[in-house]
């Protein structure tokens, strides 16, 4: 469903408008996407900032090839994250660290 409103004039005011009526789906701007659902954000992504698997890789917490292990068996679930615990490549903890700091890193661009 695509909700049509009234232009704003930050991604900002739009995010919030979207978060008040409890939207679900996705908000694009100039710098990234912001992904909610019922008008909370579950992900946001943006070209200025790393996502989970750069950060994971280039500190060493994960090796690539690790990464890419559990992109193949769980990316398409949405689940690469959860392989990695599983799989004891990485502490359930330092997965969200990790996956808040580029959560907040592109928020930060996006916004």
């Amino acid at each position: 469903m695509t909700t049509t409103w009234t232009a704003y004039e930050t991604t900002a005011d739009a995010l919030a408008a979207l978060a008040a009526e409890g939207a679900t789906g996705a908000l694009s701007g100039e710098r990234g996407i912001v992904y909610l659902k019922a008008g909370r954000v579950v992900h946001v992504e943006s070209a200025f900032a790393p996502d989970l698997g750069a950060l994971l890789t280039r500190s060493g917490a994960v090796p690539p090839d690790g990464w890419w292990e559990a992109v193949d068996r769980g990316g398409t679930q949405h689940r690469v994250g959860h392989r990695l615990v599983d799989s004891g490549r990485l502490a359930a903890g330092a997965l969200e660290v990790c996956h808040l700091g580029a959560l907040f890193d592109a928020a930060y661009f996006v916004l």
